[in-house]
C-alpha cells in the first residue's frame, strides 16, 4: 500500500513537472521567434553633373541682304544693356538706288514748279480773254489750264512714291543690330563674311545649370525643388531650384533615354564651370511586407527594447513590393517585416 502510495505521489510531481516544462518550452518558441527587420532610411538624393550656361543666347549673323558690316559697336569681353548697338550695316545697292531716286524726287520738283508757273499764266490769260470776251482766247486758256492742272497732279503723286521709295533707302543704307537684353559679349572678327558663324554673340547675365538625367531619374524631379550645387574643387555651396525638365528625350539609347534638366542658381556662376547638382528626395520608402492593412489603416510594428509596438501610419502606395511613407514612422526606426501575425507589445527577437 506504501509503494502504490509512493509511486502515485511521484507520478502526480512527474505530471506536474513535466506539464511545467511544456509551459515553458512552448512560451520560450514563441519569446525566441526571429523577425527580419527594415530600418527606415531616407531615400539618397539624385546626384548630377552639370555645365554653366547662359539663360538666353543672341546669335548676329552675318546678313547679305542689309548690305556690308561696315562696324562692330562692341568688344569682346564687354558688358552691353538691352537696345546697345552691336553691328552696323551700311548697303551700297541702296546706295546707288537712293542716289537715283533722289535725281527723280529733284526733276518732279523741277516739274511741279514749272508747270505751277505755267499754270498762273494761263489763269491769267484765261482772265484777260474773259474781261474781252474773247471766247477763242478763253476756250485755248481753259484747255490748257486742265492740260497743266492733270500733268501736276500725275507728278505729285509720282513725287510721293518717290518720296515713299526715299524714305525706306535711307532707313535700309545704314542699319544696325541691337541687344535683345543685358549680358556680355564674345566678338568673331572672321564672321564678319562668313554667315554659318556668329559675329557678335550676347550672353545672358541669367544662369542655368544643364544636366542630363536618364527616363527614371527625371520622374522623381520636381519644378521648383530646392538643390544644392557644389563648385569642382571647391568647398563652397550654392542653393537653386530646378526650373525645367524635358518632356522629350534629348536621344534615346538602347536601354533607357536622356532627358535634360535646367536648374537656376541663387548666385551667378561663370560660363561654362562644370558642377555637381544634388537634389534631395525627402522621402521615405518602406517594403511592402513591413506594412500590415486593416480595417482601412495601415500599421507597422516597431521594434523597441525586445518588443513590437504597433504603430499607424500613412502611407502611399508605388508599386506592388513598396510603400512611399507619409507619417507616423521616423528616420532609423526598426520595422518588423512579415508582421501581419503580431500583437502589439508582443515579445520578439531580430536578426
Amino acid at each position: 500500500m506504501k509503494n502504490k502510495k509512493r509511486w502515485m505521489i511521484i507520478g502526480s510531481i512527474s505530471i506536474v513537472i513535466l506539464s511545467v516544462a511544456i509551459f515553458f518550452l512552448t512560451n520560450k518558441k514563441k519569446v525566441e521567434k526571429v523577425y527580419s527587420s527594415y530600418t527606415v532610411t531616407p531615400t539618397e538624393d539624385l546626384h548630377f553633373s552639370g555645365t554653366v550656361k547662359a539663360k538666353k543666347v543672341q546669335n548676329v549673323f552675318y546678313d547679305a541682304t542689309q548690305g556690308e558690316i561696315t562696324s562692330l559697336a562692341v568688344q569682346n569681353g564687354a558688358d552691353v544693356k538691352a537696345g546697345d548697338t552691336l553691328v552696323n550695316y551700311s548697303s551700297k545697292a541702296d546706295q546707288l538706288a537712293l542716289n537715283e531716286k533722289t535725281a527723280v524726287q529733284s526733276q518732279y520738283t523741277t516739274n511741279i514748279a514749272n508747270l505751277t508757273k505755267e499754270l498762273q499764266e494761263k489763269k491769267y490769260a484765261y482772265n484777260q480773254a474773259v474781261n474781252a470776251s474773247d471766247d477763242a482766247k478763253k476756250q485755248a486758256a481753259e484747255t490748257a489750264i486742265n492740260t497743266i492742272e492733270t500733268s501736276i497732279t500725275q507728278y505729285q503723286d509720282q513725287l510721293t512714291d518717290v518720296n515713299a521709295q526715299i524714305a525706306s533707302l535711307n532707313s535700309k543704307k545704314e542699319s544696325a543690330i541691337v541687344a535683345e537684353f543685358d549680358g556680355k559679349i564674345v566678338v568673331d572678327e572672321v564672321a564678319k563674311k562668313d554667315a554659318t558663324k556668329p559675329v557678335v554673340t550676347v550672353h545672358s547675365n541669367d544662369n542655368i545649370i544643364e544636366f542630363a538625367a536618364t527616363e527614371y531619374d527625371i520622374e522623381k524631379i520636381g519644378l521648383d525643388q530646392e538643390v544644392n550645387i557644389s563648385l569642382m574643387n571647391q568647398e563652397k555651396k550654392i542653393p537653386g531650384k530646378v526650373t525645367y525638365k524635358s518632356a522629350i528625350p534629348k536621344q534615346e539609347e538602347k536601354l533607357s533615354a536622356s532627358y535634360t534638366g535646367e536648374v537656376t542658381p541663387n548666385e551667378t556662376i561663370p560660363l561654362g564651370y562644370s558642377v555637381k547638382i544634388s537634389i534631395p528626395q525627402n522621402e521615405i520608402k518602406l517594403p511592402a511586407d513591413t506594412v500590415v492593412m486593416k480595417d482601412q489603416n495601415s500599421y507597422v510594428y516597431i521594434y523597441k527594447n525586445g518588443k513590437a509596438n504597433k504603430q499607424k501610419v500613412s502611407v502611399e502606395k508605388v508599386d506592388q513590393d513598396t510603400y512611399r511613407l507619409k507619417e507616423g514612422a521616423v528616420n532609423k526606426d526598426k520595422l518588423l517585416r512579415k508582421s501581419s501575425s503580431l500583437k502589439d507589445k508582443m515579445d520578439v527577437k531580430i536578426k
